[in-house]
C-alpha cells in the first residue's frame, strides 16, 4: 500500500467516526431537547444560537487558507514559512474576533431582541448569556481549528481529526447530562463553552509535544506573510457567510413568518437530510489534505486522479443514501421525533430532492478550496444565496413550509453547475469525459475493486 493510500484511509477511518458522533449528536439530542425542553423551548434555542453563528467571520477565513498554505508550504520543505502563516493567523483571527465582538455585543444591547422573536420562555438577559456563551465558544474553536491545522500540515491529519472526535463524545455526553438534570439555556450554553475551553488547554499542551516548532509569537512582517493568502482567505469567508445566509436565514424567515413549531420541522427534516451529507463529507475532507499536497507539487495528474475517485463514490453513495431516506425516511422520522413534531409528506420528498441536488457538489468543491483556488467561485455562490432569500421568503407567503423546498431546489441546482465548471476548468477536464467516468458501473467497479484489494492485502 502506498503512503498516500495508507493516509487516505487513516483520513477515512477518522473522519468517519467524526461524521458518526455528530450523526448520533443529532439522534440522541434531538429527542432529549423535545423531551426535557418540548417544542417551544426547542424552537426557541435553535433560533437563538443561530446568531453567534455569524461570528465566524471573524476570522475573515484564514484559517481555512493559512491551513491550506502551510500544507503547500511544508510539502515544499519550507517549514518556517509554514510557521510564519500559523503565528500571524492565531494572532489576527483573535484580534478580529475582539473587535467584531464589541460591535456584535454593542448591537445586541440596542435591538429589542426579545420583542422582535416574541419568545415566550426565554428572558432578554437569558437571550444574552447564551448569545456571549456560544460567542466565546465560536472563538475558541477557532483556535481549536487553528491546531488541527498544524497536524494536517505535517501530515497527521488522522491524529489532529481524533482530537476533535474526542471533544464531539465530551460535548455530547455533558449536553446530554445537562439537560437530564434540567439546566435551562444560559446554563447549557456555559456548560458547551467550558467543555471546548478545557479541550483547547489538552491539545495545545500535546502540541507542545508532538509540533514542538509550531509556537506562538509575532512575525516580523505580518503583511508580507498574509499577503498571498489574503483574497482567498476573503473567500473562505464567504462560504460560511453564504451557508449563514442560506440555512440560519432560513431558520429565521421561517420562524418570523411561521413560528418556532415550523422552525423545528424545517431544522428536524434538515438535519435528517444532511446525515447523507455529512456521510458524503467524509470522502471530502479526507482527500483535501492530499489535493493541497499535490498542488503544492504542482502534480495536475494526481489532483485530477483523486477528484475523479472521489467524485465518483460520492455519487453513487448519495444516489443510495437518497433513496433509501424516501423510502424509510417517514418512519425514521416519527421514530426520532417521538411523533412530537406533525409529518409533512409534501415537504419531507421535496427536502429530500434539493438536499441531494446539493450532494452533487459537494466533492468538486474541494478542488478550487484545497488549493487556495476559489475566489472567483465563490462571488457567484454569494450572489446565489443572496438572490436565495428573496425567493424564500415569496416561496413561503405562497405556498407555505414547502415552499422552502422550492427554494432549496433551486439554489442547489445553480450551485452544483457554478461549483462543477470551476472544478473542472482548473483540473483542465474535459467536460463529456469526467461525466463518462463517473456514471460509468465499469469504472466504479475497478475503483472499489482496487481500494478493497489495498486495505485486505
Amino acid at each position: 500500500m502506498t503512503t498516500v493510500s495508507k493516509r487516505l484511509l487513516g483520513n477515512l477511518g477518522a473522519n468517519s467516526l467524526g461524521k458518526g458522533l455528530n450523526i448520533l449528536s443529532q439522534i440522541l439530542l434531538v429527542p432529549l431537547f423535545l423531551k426535557f425542553w418540548g417544542v417551544e423551548l426547542y424552537g426557541e434555542w435553535l433560533i437563538l444560537s443561530t446568531i453567534p453563528a455569524y461570528l465566524v467571520i471573524s476570522d475573515f477565513g484564514l484559517g481555512h487558507a493559512s491551513a491550506n498554505e502551510m500544507a503547500i508550504k511544508v510539502s515544499q520543505g519550507l517549514q518556517n514559512k509554514a510557521l510564519e502563516i500559523f503565528q500571524a493567523t492565531a494572532m489576527l483571527i483573535a484580534v478580529m474576533f475582539l473587535v467584531v465582538g464589541i460591535c456584535f455585543a454593542i448591537i445586541l444591547m440596542i435591538v429589542p431582541l426579545n420583542e422582535w422573536l416574541n419568545f415566550i420562555h426565554i428572558e432578554r438577559h437569558e437571550m444574552l448569556l447564551v448569545i456571549l456563551f456560544l460567542s466565546l465558544k465560536v472563538l475558541v474553536s477557532q483556535q481549536f481549528g487553528l491546531y488541527h491545522s498544524a497536524f494536517r500540515c505535517i501530515r497527521r491529519n488522522a491524529f489532529g481529526t481524533m482530537l476533535k472526535n474526542a471533544l464531539l463524545i465530551c460535548q455530547l455526553i455533558g449536553i446530554s447530562a445537562a439537560l437530564i438534570i434540567g439546566v435551562n439555556p444560559w446554563q447549557l450554553a456555559l456548560i458547551d463553552l467550558s467543555i471546548t475551553s478545557i479541550a483547547l488547554l489538552l491539545v495545545r499542551l500535546l502540541m507542545w509535544v508532538q509540533i514542538p516548532w509550531v509556537r506562538y509569537g509575532f512575525p516580523k512582517n505580518i503583511r508580507k506573510v498574509i499577503k498571498p493568502i489574503f483574497y482567498p482567505a476573503l473567500a473562505f469567508l464567504i462560504f460560511p457567510f453564504t451557508q449563514l445566509i442560506l440555512i440560519q436565514g432560513t431558520t429565521i424567515v421561517t420562524g418570523i413568518l411561521l413560528g418556532p413549531t415550523a422552525v423545528v420541522l424545517y431544522t428536524t427534516v434538515r438535519m435528517l437530510g444532511n446525515v447523507s451529507l455529512r456521510l458524503l463529507e467524509i470522502v471530502t475532507i479526507s482527500v483535501w489534505p492530499e489535493i493541497s499536497v499535490a498542488f503544492g507539487k504542482r502534480d495536475l495528474v494526481q489532483m485530477r486522479k483523486l477528484h475523479r475517485y472521489g467524485a465518483q463514490i460520492v455519487l453513487w453513495l448519495s444516489i443510495i443514501g437518497f433513496t433509501l431516506l424516501l423510502f424509510i425516511g417517514e418512519y425514521v422520522y416519527l421514530m426520532w421525533t417521538g411523533n412530537n413534531v406533525e409529518w409533512e409528506q409534501a415537504f419531507f420528498m421535496l427536502m429530500i430532492l434539493a438536499i441531494f441536488l446539493e450532494s452533487l457538489q459537494i466533492f468538486s468543491k474541494v478542488i478550487p478550496t484545497a488549493t487556495n483556488q476559489h475566489v472567483r467561485m465563490i462571488v457567484w455562490l454569494l450572489i446565489n444565496a443572496l438572490i436565495s432569500l428573496p425567493f424564500l421568503w415569496g416561496f413561503i407567503v405562497m405556498y407555505g413550509i414547502i415552499g422552502i423546498s422550492f427554494m432549496l431546489i433551486l439554489h442547489n441546482t445553480v450551485l452544483s453547475i457554478v461549483v462543477l465548471a470551476y472544478a473542472l476548468r482548473q483540473l483542465e477536464e474535459k467536460p463529456f469525459d469526467y461525466f463518462v467516468y463517473l456514471i460509468s458501473p465499469y469504472f466504479l467497479y475497478n475503483n472499489v475493486k482496487k481500494s478493497l484489494s489495498k486495505v485486505l492485502y
